[in-house]
């Protein structure tokens, strides 16, 4: 057998396996998309955002009153995949992980594939799939 076809039998049960498994336990699997939403919790100010890896820089956003600014994408082979997000509006900023490749982080926070952050008055909160409640993990840097 040829090295391209050895290597598209690899690529099919690679994509076989990843499937089963994810049907199985009911999780995202590997190369499944994630969906990110960065959400303005204020009731009068505009936020500003900027997201990236290593590898794309998502530039800035402005989001409005109850809007949302939101990207997806697929984890890398390696499982490190990592997102950075400095959020900022005219009382403080914060920086922090939006995403990353850790098991517990997407069971409790992408469960469903998306992982949702909230910004409002007290800091940036992330919605947790399990309790089905948004929970503040980042306080305003002055």
């Amino acid at each position: 057998m040829g090295i391209h076809k050895s290597c598209i039998l690899l690529l099919v049960i690679c994509i076989c396996f990843n499937t089963e498994v994810t049907q199985v336990r009911g999780a995202i699997g590997l190369f499944d998309k994630y969906y990110v939403h960065i959400i303005n919790g204020f009731s009068d100010v505009t936020i500003g955002v900027h997201c990236q890896s290593k590898d794309n820089d998502l530039g800035e956003q402005f989001v409005p009153v109850g809007g949302e600014f939101q990207w997806n994408f697929r984890t890398n082979f390696f499982g490190t995949t990592l997102f950075f997000c400095h959020i900022w509006w005219t009382e403080g900023h914060v920086t922090y992980k939006a995403y990353w490749d850790n098991e517990e982080f997407k069971r409790e926070s992408c469960g469903d594939g998306h992982c949702r952050w909230k910004a409002d008055t007290r800091g940036i909160s992330n919605f947790n799939v399990r309790q089905n409640v948004y929970q503040l993990l980042y306080l305003w840097e002055h």
